[in-house]
């Protein structure tokens, strides 16, 4: 089981304002970790054309027994170039220095313990830092599993400095007989995945990736099964060797696309497994191209050279040289006006699908040629497109006021025009047939015209003046009172004959001229003053009275 680590990091930092452009500052971070997560932080400076590294010890050095930790000394190498690094007052190890952009270094640390003058080297590791521009900042990742405790053996005794310095016996790294016991080799076995940028890959490019195993510097012989390779050496015991795993593109082992270093205490035999997620990938781009060498490999396109993939700033996988927005993610490559400028970066869209005089991109109904761009209600949508032009929620297919908001769409008349927009509610014509029975009271005043019918009974009370013309037939019964005022003329003629018998008595005046005839018989007495004239003919019968 490998143990848990901390990383580090080693950060490139982006250029200052005056720096030159052709170098890039280089900031690594030393976090160098121990598992209790107790870690020594580092800092990063910047300042001009100089970039800041500042480390703390790693930890399995900090608690090694006799290890004295104020006698070390870091070594620093980053292309051929080696810088000795003392403690601060801050007790941080710090180097300032710079690089030329877009290149590729290795950046090397050992770490010396200084006895009697004597440089004891303890621990060492190495990485490749891809050095890319102040617009694009690189990172190295240091941990502290990744350093190498078991290569370094002054005394040539089996043990390593580390090994010796974290013993019992302080003298015992300058010493070849001390321990007097030879050490216990023991099995460490290697399983290698394949990193995981390859692992959806065709297989015939997966079957081309070949690894390379080093363990404390010594190559480790690998066979493969599957994606998977395994390979087995031995190691002191109780010692923390370091395993490196590296991945190449093919057998010719010359483009590298994966890597991983790591040490682990073996105990009395121990595997080092290495998943696909493990590996560094992102330190591989020889060409530069913003495309890793696993990406590129994986994608069948050549890892160094930097126009293939063609490039595509904006990575929406279309190349800058035919991208109509280079610059702006489009991979739909949208050209409504077909003018070469993609929509998403065309500042001026010319495109009239409707050609009603408004351009696509200012038209509220851009496929519906409306060129006063009315619209009532506000929205997004002219009143030529919008489904539901007053927002009422009544499509307006339906809605009996479409441009007057009116949820309810309330119509007292019936005249399938809403009182919300209905300027003459209730006041029309009514042509229709009146069927009903009215038993209410009528005050108001009736200005119409009533051709229809009416048939029911009205038994109501009238109190209003009608002044209107009925020309209907009214074939109901009236048992209500009539008030009001009746300005009609009565033209009509009474052609009809009085037969019934009159027993009554007469006491008025008559001053009226008869001029009809009376074949009735009066049986009644007459005792008032007659001053008409009777022109007529009696015929009648017997006149008893007196």
């Amino acid at each position: 089981m490998i143990g848990l680590f901390h990383r580090s990091v080693v950060s490139r930092l982006p250029h200052s304002r005056g720096m030159s452009r052709s170098l890039v500052a280089i900031a690594l971070l030393g976090l160098l970790s121990a598992c209790d997560q107790n870690d020594n932080a580092g800092s990063v400076e910047s300042v001009g054309t100089e970039a800041g590294m500042s480390f703390s010890a790693p930890d399995q050095l900090q608690r090694a027994r006799n290890i004295v930790v104020e006698n070390l000394v870091l070594e620093v190498t980053i292309a051929g170039n080696t810088f000795e690094v003392f403690p601060g007052a801050d007790g941080l190890y710090t180097l300032r220095t710079t690089r030329p952009e877009n290149t590729v270094t290795t950046v090397s640390l050992v770490w010396y313990e200084v006895i009697d003058g004597v440089r004891i080297p303890l621990a060492r590791a190495e990485k490749r830092l891809p050095v890319g521009s102040s617009s694009s900042p690189a990172t190295l990742t240091f941990t502290e599993t990744e350093f190498d405790t078991s290569q370094d053996d002054l005394d040539n005794d089996g043990f390593s400095n580390y090994e010796e310095r974290r013993s019992d016996n302080a003298t015992a790294f300058d010493d070849p007989n001390v321990p007097e016991a030879p050490p216990v080799p023991v099995s460490l076995s290697i399983q290698a995945n394949l990193p995981e940028g390859m692992v959806n890959a065709p297989a015939e490019r997966r079957e081309l990736v070949d690894a390379l195993a080093l363990v404390n510097g010594q190559a480790v012989s690998l066979s493969r099964e599957g994606d998977s390779w395994f390979g087995v050496t031995t190691v002191v015991q109780d010692t923390s060797p370091l395993v490196l795993i590296r991945f190449f593109a093919t057998t010719q082992q010359r483009i590298e696309i994966a890597s991983l270093a790591r040490s682990q205490n073996v105990g009395s035999g121990a595997t080092a497994l290495f998943e696909a997620g493990d590996y560094d990938v992102e330190s591989f781009d020889d060409d530069r191209d913003g495309f890793t060498n696993i990406q590129e490999t994986a994608n069948g396109t050549a890892p160094r050279d930097s126009n293939d993939p063609p490039p595509d700033g904006d990575s929406d996988g279309v190349p800058d040289a035919i991208d109509n927005c280079p610059t702006d993610f489009n991979p739909n490559q949208e050209d409504r006006d077909q003018d070469n400028i993609g929509d998403i970066c065309d500042d001026s869209n010319d495109l009239d699908t409707d050609r009603d005089g408004v351009r696509d991109e200012e038209d509220n109904c851009p496929t519906v040629a409306n060129a006063d761009q009315a619209n009532v209600d506000g929205d997004a949508l002219g009143n030529a497109c919008d489904l539901d032009n007053d927002n009422d929620g009544v499509m307006d297919v339906d809605d009996n006021c479409p441009m007057t908001p009116n949820a309810n769409q309330a119509d007292a008349d019936g005249d399938n025009e809403g009182d919300a927009c209905d300027l003459t509610p209730g006041t029309g014509t009514d042509t229709g047939t009146d069927t009903g029975t009215d038993t209410g009271t009528d005050t108001g005043t009736d200005t119409g015209t009533d051709t229809g019918t009416d048939t029911g009974t009205d038994t109501g009370t009238d109190t209003g003046t009608d002044t209107g013309t009925d020309t209907g037939t009214d074939t109901g019964t009236d048992t209500g009172t009539d008030t009001g005022t009746d300005t009609g003329t009565d033209t009509g003629t009474d052609t009809g004959t009085d037969t019934g018998t009159d027993t009554g008595t007469d006491t008025g005046t008559d001053t009226g001229t008869d001029t009809g005839t009376d074949t009735g018989t009066d049986t009644g007495t007459d005792t008032g003053t007659d001053t008409g004239t009777d022109t007529g003919t009696d015929t009648g019968g017997t006149d008893p009275g007196t």
